[in-house]
């Protein structure tokens, strides 16, 4: 199968008409009908613009057509005994750790927001009586 092919089986897969993906890449009408139009760069645009096609089906016909996700990819920091191996677990404490200090940095800013709508408000309630 050709990289044209494979293309147009992306395309059709994804429901989208090749008039389309060719206005979306800013490529001439009827780019995907005229002989030898998908040049290696044309394909890597193409691969650009749509981020879940595998560059690796594409030109080798290695794997899957539809790029597996990061969260399919992602790796346990569990080894085969049921384990956490340290270096993983180690990873796995730093991106929590990095999460809760974004969390705790987002609530102490609403709080701070808080008491100032709350403060407005008792002023406001103090204005109107």
């Amino acid at each position: 199968m050709t990289v044209k092919e494979k293309i147009k089986e992306f395309l059709d897969y994804k429901g989208i008409s090749p008039t389309s993906a060719e206005r979306e890449l800013n490529w001439g009408v009827g780019a995907f009908t005229k002989p030898k139009s998908i040049t290696v760069d044309r394909a890597k645009e193409f691969l650009l613009l749509y981020t879940d096609l595998s560059s690796e089906w594409l030109f080798r016909e290695i794997g899957e057509m539809i790029r597996p996700t990061i969260n399919e990819t992602k790796i346990s920091p569990i080894n085969v005994d049921g384990e956490f191996t340290n270096t993983e677990m180690e990873k796995e404490i730093k991106r929590l750790r990095a999460s809760i200090d974004a969390l705790i940095e987002k609530n102490e800013r609403l709080e701070a927001e808080l008491a100032k709508y709350k403060e407005k408000e008792s002023l406001n309630k103090g204005l109107a009586s």
